[in-house]
């Protein structure tokens, strides 16, 4: 019996979705150097899991290709693993002279390059860096139509690298806000009593 044209149709259009690339594929390019160095002198605790987390819950999709980047930071054993815990691949090279930033740089631009015709397609492409740098591969993704989200710390971001992103994230605003003490609890517990008690209704204890 002869497939009518509506579930032929219906037949074609779920197979092609199936074979086709999903939606939304995201590719996380890490340049540790720029991120790590700069946290640690800020004082700031480094968590790769908080930028995954809010890729995904930005951008909805598949967090398909993590790569990571240094020059500086291979002998630091801790953050190797947490790295490579968190599915990264890691790109290092050995510093032979003052061209060594440079040469991870390079690694991490050849890379990004290199998925745009590997077969796979990433709609989003995320690089976590805060290096003006990278503005001319930014400028290269976005004329393919990709879509360019940036993490990177605040106080080490060039602005030009903050405008060209389409989004621009601060690595800063995804740490979670430390407790707070006893002092500080004890102020705002104090702002809060003073304010129910200008008010011209009278307060219920429970609500204090």
């Amino acid at each position: 019996e002869k497939q009518p044209a509506d579930d032929a149709t219906r037949v074609t259009c779920r197979a092609f979705q199936e074979k086709s690339p999903m939606a939304n594929d995201v590719a996380i390019f890490l340049d540790l150097d720029n991120l790590v160095i700069g946290a640690r002198d800020a004082n700031l605790n480094f968590d790769v899991n908080l930028i995954i987390d809010d890729i995904k819950q930005r951008t909805g999709g598949r967090v398909v290709l993590r790569r990571a980047y240094s020059g500086n930071l291979r002998q630091d054993q801790k953050l190797m693993k947490d790295i490579a815990a968190a599915g990264f691949t890691m790109q290092s090279a050995v510093a032979l002279n003052n061209f060594g930033k440079n040469l991870i740089d390079m690694y991490m631009v050849v890379d990004t390059m290199d998925t745009l015709v590997d077969g796979q397609e990433y709609s989003t492409y995320v690089l976590v860096t805060g290096d003006r740098d990278f503005l001319p591969l930014i400028h290269a993704l976005r004329r393919r139509g990709k879509h360019v989200i940036g993490i990177g710390l605040k106080h080490t971001t060039s602005d030009s690298l903050m405008g060209l992103c389409d989004e621009y994230v601060n690595y800063e605003d995804l740490l979670p806000a430390p407790p707070l003490s006893e002092a500080e609890a004890e102020a705002l517990l104090t702002k809060a009593i003073d304010g129910l008690l200008a008010g011209d209704e009278r307060v219920r204890a429970s609500v204090v």
